[in-house]
C-alpha cells in the first residue's frame, strides 16, 4: 500500500473511532451501574394538575446528542423531562459511591440516557416530582413534552 493511501486509511480509522467514542463510553458507563432504577407506581394520582404529557410519548436521548450537548453549550438543548432523567440518575448514583468523579460522571450520562430510552414522560416526571406537590413541578419548567 502506498503511503498516500495508509494515511487515508489511518484518517478515516481515527474519525471512525472518535465518532464511535460516545457509544463505547456510554456502554462503559452503564457496566459500572449496579442494577437500574425502577419507575415510580403514580397510580391514581392527577397529571393533568402537573401539566404532563398524555400517553406513551418519548423524549429520548442517545450518547452522541448527550455528548453534543455537554461539549457544545447552546447547540442541542435539554427538554426539561431529559434533565429530569439527569436529576434521577444522580439521585440514583448516590447510593452507589463511584471509585473516582469522572467514573460517577460518566455513569451519570450514561443513566441519563438509558433512563430516557427506557422511560415514559410520565414516568420520569413522575419520579422527578416525588414528594413535591404539583403546583410546584408545574411551574418548575414547561412540561409541554
Amino acid at each position: 500500500m502506498a503511503p498516500p493511501q495508509k494515511a487515508a486509511v489511518s484518517v478515516v480509522m481515527l474519525l471512525v473511532f472518535i465518532g464511535s467514542l460516545p457509544g463505547i463510553c456510554y456502554l462503559l458507563g452503564l457496566a459500572s451501574i449496579p442494577g437500574r432504577p425502577q419507575p415510580v407506581d403514580a397510580v391514581g394520582w392527577d397529571r393533568t394538575a402537573c401539566a404532563v404529557p398524555a400517553g406513551d410519548q418519548r423524549d429520548v436521548m442517545d450518547p452522541w446528542r448527550y455528548t453534543i450537548a455537554l461539549w457544545l453549550p447552546g447547540s442541542v438543548q435539554l427538554s426539561p423531562v431529559q434533565r429530569d432523567a439527569a436529576a434521577i440518575a444522580a439521585g440514583y448514583l448516590q447510593d452507589h459511591p463511584r471509585t473516582g468523579m469522572a467514573r460517577w460522571h460518566l455513569a451519570n450520562a450514561a443513566l441519563t440516557v438509558w433512563i430516557t430510552r427506557h422511560w415514559t414522560v410520565e414516568q420520569i416526571v413522575d419520579a422527578a416530582g416525588v414528594g413535591v406537590p404539583c403546583q410546584t413541578r408545574s411551574t418548575r419548567s414547561d412540561r409541554t413534552g
